[in-house]
């Protein structure tokens, strides 16, 4: 069976990493007292942020490595016990349907799923496909660098301006943006008709996250 050369993160997952690293780098500058901060203590900041952001970036790449190898042999299991069953056993049909979201679930007719488990049975290289694909390492070392690089544009004022209350000013500006597209971006994905409402108040939720955060010693 030809395996597709390529298949990305999906939109979720993409918004959702990048949201991780955002959040994670504001605990930092959330903290940060602009009016007493000299030189040494913005690098301290800087350091930290970047130091946080790729210590989680590897701990996402791996939790999401574990987790689609963990997806795929699931699904490699569930084709492999089609394929042991005869066409229209109740226990493949049960399995199908444990398998489905709920709303197709409900709506699947008994027939329909033996049709389904008659049609996976005439392709059985489907379920003899590798769990581990290269592809899961690229998208991994892409889960790593979205939580990474999503640090930089909320540090770069600390980067470039002497001053660091206008800094911080404008790193908290710049963070508001990004929360604000993520979750444009978000509701996009999901069809939502007021996508840019959406954005508006996942930016509020996400200010509301790190304050409590903040409050609670993270």
């Amino acid at each position: 069976m030809n395996q597709p050369r390529f298949s990305p993160i999906d939109p979720i997952s993409r918004y959702s990493e990048i949201l991780f690293g955002l959040l994670m780098v504001l605990t930092f500058t959330g903290c940060f007292n602009a009016f007493e901060a000299g030189r040494a203590e913005i690098k301290d900041l800087l350091i930290a942020g970047i130091g946080c952001n790729i210590a989680w970036g590897m701990i996402d790449a791996i939790v999401y490595l574990i987790t689609t190898l963990t997806e795929r042999a699931r699904a490699l299991r569930l084709l492999q016990q089609l394929h042991s069953l005869p066409p229209g056993d109740n226990r493949g049909i049960a399995a199908l349907r444990d398998a489905l979201p709920d709303p197709l679930a409900t709506i699947c007719r008994d027939n329909e799923l033996a049709d389904w488990q008659s049609r996976l049975r005439q392709r059985p290289e489907l379920s003899q496909s590798r769990i581990f694909r290269w592809n899961d390492l690229l998208n991994s070392l892409g889960v790593f660098l979205m939580v990474f690089l999503s640090t930089f544009p909320v540090l770069l004022p600390f980067m470039f301006l002497q001053d660091p209350v206008p800094a911080l000013r404008l790193s908290h500006a710049i963070a508001l943006l990004m929360l604000m597209l993520i979750g444009r971006g978000l509701a996009r994905y999901a069809g939502s008709p007021r996508p840019w409402l959406v954005g508006v108040l996942f930016a509020a939720a996400g200010v509301a996250i790190v304050l409590a955060t903040i409050a609670l010693g993270g």
